[in-house]
């Protein structure tokens, strides 16, 4: 007699057909009928007729094992697991006592599979270890405990598989490779919920930063565990409004982080930006100590790769070009690591070494910094090769070559110091004048630029104070605002964008049109919120002129001088688009332009534009010399 059994890997399924091979339906079942109908089910391949074949055996005798067990694998095959689930159980139950364990066993197996299915895990697991009890041999075992183990990971109770999965790993070899990995799994995804659950806590007792930490570790290692991703972005959330006490504030904390993470770039960027925008000693005193650990740092790094220069010519026993690295290393830090102990080994190779050996070194180096053009490492070398030998070969020839390569390079850079220095006296003579005539608002302007350029320049620091000062004083001692003025002009240009932000009508945050929102998100003062919207409607229409200015304001609000942010700038510069920061626009780019050297036609009309602004307020101030200003 043939059973319908579906197909199961392994020998678990093998085992489970011999032990149910021996059990013959006739012995058990009186009703002929019945019989005929189940031995018919058997022999047909055409699934429908087999159950409704089954189904007849069924109808003549209701407790027909048999056929009800083989009419739910047949549902099974369909992929009817309601069906399977239904009639498997009452093959279960119809005879409870009689029915055999391997039958039993046949049941549980198929019953676990139909659960899993179903997407009824708990089920299935139980079905799992109803057969784990049932089976007889424990080599049989091993794959319901791989199984069982493979249902608890999927339900998240790991601890629990991790007990099933021990139980059944040696009790079959050929299985061990998969218990290693489930295994290997599971104890993966349990150090994750253990963080999972320690950082949950953290944010509960209010412990944010830790709270972040560990499911920044759980993210790392699985991205989609639980709801990782979304626990990080509603703790930044949480932390960003715990940290919105004030821009500044933020600012400050933002470059702070920067600075935690090895970004000193960044940070030394929003410290500039603050103290140009907010000056104070606080501020100063952070940028003048980042400014200083950048220099440390940026030294560093160059006595780093001059370290493994010299190091790899140690091994190489290339004596001069060690020699001349760590020189250079004693040179600016005497403490640095190890290089006096190796420049030691160096020069003692170079005493040990023939000295033909090491002219030849030395002139092989020369020659090769000369091909990549640096001119003062070829002439250490040269000088080195003068001092023991000075007719070696054409030494004498090369270093008269090097020296004057770099006669030349230092002369080409002059002009351009020469100009930058022109630039400098020209704008401090204008601040001097201007103070003079007691217009502060706009001396102050010229003194800013000065520092933009050379924060050192001179005493601008003093003027700058006299200048605030004088303009305080003035703020406080003129009774209205009169046309002309400077400063009446940008405090209207403040008051503006203040009143312009408060007045947006609070029925603008139920519009969803995108300019209403990005003024609902200025009233909220979430400046994130609304550029992000502005640069949306730009990828939109690039064409669009209206939104640039608006997003310029709030790059210069946010403090942004990213590369996006400089290209909006541009864009405001070169289609001269109307802005009330255009002064301060102008003054970001020239300083860019000057930080990287860059003498493209942009920077250098930025530049015109700046000195012409200020001869013609020199110009001004000498036609109208009684013209009221804003310090008298």
């Amino acid at each position: 007699m043939r059973w319908a059994f579906r197909k199961w890997p392994g020998m678990v399924m093998i085992m489970l057909f011999v032990l149910v091979q021996g059990v013959h339906p006739a012995e058990q079942i009186k009703n002929r009928e019945a019989l005929r109908w189940f031995n018919k089910g058997t022999r047909e391949s055409n699934l429908d007729k087999k159950i409704e074949y089954y189904r007849k055996a069924i109808a003549l005798e209701p407790k027909f094992v048999e056929a009800l067990y083989n009419l739910g694998l047949t549902y099974k095959k369909k992929k009817d697991y309601e069906n399977a689930e239904k009639y498997l159980l009452r093959a279960y139950t119809a005879k409870p006592d009689k029915i055999s364990k391997e039958i039993k066993l046949s049941i549980l197996y198929d019953l676990s599979f139909i659960y899993k299915k179903l997407g009824r895990l708990k089920d299935s697991e139980e079905a799992v270890r109803g057969a784990v009890a049932l089976m007889p041999k424990k080599s049989m075992q091993a794959k319901l405990y791989l199984e069982l183990g493979r249902l608890l990971y999927q339900q998240g109770r790991y601890d629990e598989a991790l007990v099933e999965l021990e139980k059944g790993k040696d009790l079959l070899p050929e299985y061990r490779g998969q218990f290693s990995q489930m295994i290997e799994l599971s104890e993966n995804m349990q150090t994750l919920n253990q963080l999972y659950e320690d950082a949950n806590r953290a944010q509960k007792a209010g412990d944010l930063k830790r709270a972040r930490s560990l499911y920044e570790k759980i993210y790392t290692r699985n991205k989609t565990f639980r709801n990782v991703d979304r626990k990080l972005t509603e703790l930044d959330s949480m932390i960003s409004r715990q940290n919105a006490e004030s821009l500044m504030a933020a600012a400050v904390r933002q470059a702070e982080q920067y600075e935690a993470e090895g970004k000193l770039e960044l940070a030394l960027a929003i410290y500039e930006n603050l103290q140009q925008s907010h000056p104070s000693p606080e501020i100063q005193k952070k940028l003048t100590a980042l400014q200083e650990k950048y220099r440390q740092w940026k030294l560093n790094q160059d006595l780093l790769i001059e370290y493994e220069n010299g190091v790899s010519a140690l091994k190489l026993k290339n004596w001069a070009a060690a020699v001349y690295s760590f020189e250079k290393i004693m040179a600016a830090n005497p403490g640095f690591k190890d290089a006096r102990r190796k420049l030691d080994i160096a020069k003692r190779g170079m005493e040990n070494a023939k000295v033909e050996t090491l002219l030849s070194q030395y002139y092989e180096n020369g020659l090769a910094a000369m091909k990549e053009k640096d001119y003062e490492k070829a002439q250490a070398a040269f000088e080195k090769i003068s001092q023991v030998n000075a007719n070696y070969r054409d030494v004498q020839a090369l270093l008269q070559q090097v020296q004057e390569a770099r006669a030349e390079a230092a002369e080409s850079e002059k002009p351009a110091l020469q100009t930058r220095e022109a630039t400098l006296d020209s704008l401090y003579q204008v601040a001097l004048y201007l103070m003079e005539q007691k217009s502060w608002s706009e001396a102050n302007v010229v003194l800013e630029k000065i520092r933009i350029l050379d924060p050192g320049y001179k005493d601008i620091v003093d003027l700058l104070a006299t200048t605030r000062t004088n303009m305080a004083s003035a703020s406080k001692t003129t009774p209205s605002l009169k046309a002309g003025n400077t400063l009446a002009s940008r405090l209207l240009f403040w008051g503006g964008l203040g009143f312009t932000l408060v007045s947006v009508p609070l029925i603008g945050m139920f519009i969803f049109l995108p300019a209403v929102r990005a003024r609902f998100y200025l009233l909220r003062g979430n400046y994130v919120a609304a550029a992000q919207i502005y640069e949306k409607l730009l990828e939109r229409n690039p064409g669009r002129l209206k939104p640039y200015p608006v997003l310029a304001d709030l790059y210069l609000l946010l403090g942004r001088r990213d590369d996006q942010a400089l290209n909006i700038f541009k864009v405001i510069v070169r289609l001269k688009l109307t802005t009330k920061r255009q002064e301060q626009i102008e003054e970001i780019l020239t300083q860019n332009y000057l930080k990287e050297g860059n003498t493209d036609d942009d920077a250098i009309s930025l530049l015109e534009a700046a000195l012409k602004s200020e001869t013609r307020k020199l110009q001004a101030g000498h036609a109208n010399p009684t013209a009221e200003t804003p310090g008298e």
